[in-house]
């Protein structure tokens, strides 16, 4: 799905918008979205197309790598 279209639907059972870099958010979501149907974390961007706290590759690279790390059984 190209990503302008991402952003005009709203936040539900498969689509999660992430806008910080917090592991334990990050991690909540991954696992409630494996125990659904799976979906998408379009991560550093509210909701309401507000920018987070992850501006590059790295960052999200890093908080994803955290978060995984909370998953259990990862």
């Amino acid at each position: 799905m190209p990503f302008q279209a991402l952003l005009k639907q709203k936040p539900g059972q498969q689509l999660a918008f992430v806008p910080n870099a917090q592991p334990d958010m990050l991690a909540e979501t991954l696992i409630a979205l494996a125990n659904s149907e799976g979906g998408t974390v379009v991560l550093g961007l509210s909701a309401e197309g507000r920018l987070g706290d992850i501006f590059a590759t790295e960052d999200a690279a890093d908080a994803l790598r955290a978060a995984l790390r909370l998953c259990k059984p990862p």
